[in-house]
């Protein structure tokens, strides 16, 4: 990581292979005057590659511990059902336990979360809900993963020229919109 803006005399001589760099990791592109210097695009970077980090460790994934005291009940049982459902009108659904806590990324209100897997033949979708305020719903940090998944297929498939651009805007700007913990 680089803290502070760059030596200009060391600049000069790294520029070509920071500019290298940049260019394969796809954050330099033919840019109006007054668009980001280098400096400001490698800080760009190192703050996408800090908010990628923090979702990646909080990518959805079953949980086993620490088990909630109180199983679950019918009700809840609906209204987790209805979430899935929501999403996913004919799936079948396999509601996994539930366990207490969840990170502050879902809100001070989430108590429990579940892992649940809606089976749509013939694939299935594995989903973290998250208990907020009382009620049984994809959180936050399950709600971005799942737009970002669906940003990344169409990145994936691509385009050229405005189209790239357009993508790799929208797929950064999501990034950087990752759920943050409230200020205490």
């Amino acid at each position: 990581m680089h803290a502070g803006p760059l030596n200009t005399r060391r600049a000069n001589s790294k520029t070509p292979r920071v500019l290298a760099l940049l260019t394969t990791l796809g954050l330099v592109v033919a840019l109006p005057a007054g668009a980001l210097s280098i400096e400001e695009r490698i800080q760009q970077y190192e703050r996408l590659q800090a908010k990628a980090q923090v979702a990646q460790q909080l990518r959805p994934q079953r949980r086993e511990t620490p088990l909630r005291e109180e199983n679950i009940h019918d009700g809840e049982v609906q209204q987790i059902e209805s979430q899935v459902r929501a999403l996913l009108p004919e799936a079948i659904v396999n509601i996994g336990p539930v366990v207490s806590g969840c990170p502050c990324e879902d809100g001070a209100n989430c108590t429990d979360q579940i892992w649940v897997v809606a089976e749509t033949p013939p694939s299935s979708l594995g989903l973290l809900l998250s208990r907020i305020g009382g009620y049984w719903t994809v959180g936050p940090v399950q709600a971005w993963w799942l737009e970002h998944l669906s940003i990344e297929q169409a990145y994936q498939k691509g385009g050229d020229g405005n189209r790239a651009l357009e993508l790799r805007k929208r797929r950064d700007e999501h990034l950087l919109a990752f759920p943050e913990c409230a200020a205490p």
